[in-house]
């Protein structure tokens, strides 16, 4: 019961948080984890570029090939995730309220493992053996 009691007041809180909140302020806590992930990953890229370029030329080219290839990759995995979101919350709210979990994983898993699958077929097919 104590459990069952403290998801209600988390739900509560976070309920409360997403309608009392400015909305300015509110984008900005919620993008803020993002934007962090994406500077860290750029710093980490950057210091690898360095350390890379002290092999020669077409090492840090590659390297900067594989920085842009990197970001599209994380752009589209973080498109997928925000539209995921969008179309799973409003599925496990209704599901809270029913009390019954979810028959079925919601569809966005679908266009994710459809993503992947093309972006590891395009991998093993134009990488040599």
């Amino acid at each position: 019961m104590s459990a069952q009691n403290d998801s209600r007041a988390q739900s509560q809180a976070q309920y409360e948080k997403m309608t009392g909140t400015p909305i300015p302020r509110l984008v900005l806590t919620l993008a803020a984890p993002t934007v962090v992930s994406m500077l860290v990953s750029s710093i980490y890229n950057m210091a690898d570029t360095f350390f890379v370029s002290q092999l020669g030329t077409s090492a840090s080219g590659a390297v900067g090939v594989v920085f842009s290839l990197m970001a599209i990759i994380q752009a589209v995995g973080f498109t997928l995730g925000m539209g995921s979101g969008s179309i799973i919350s409003p599925a496990c709210w209704a599901a809270s309220r029913r009390r019954t979990p979810p028959a079925m994983p919601p569809p966005p898993f679908s266009p994710a493992s459809a993503s992947a699958a093309c972006l590891r077929w395009a991998g093993c097919y134009f990488c040599p053996p």
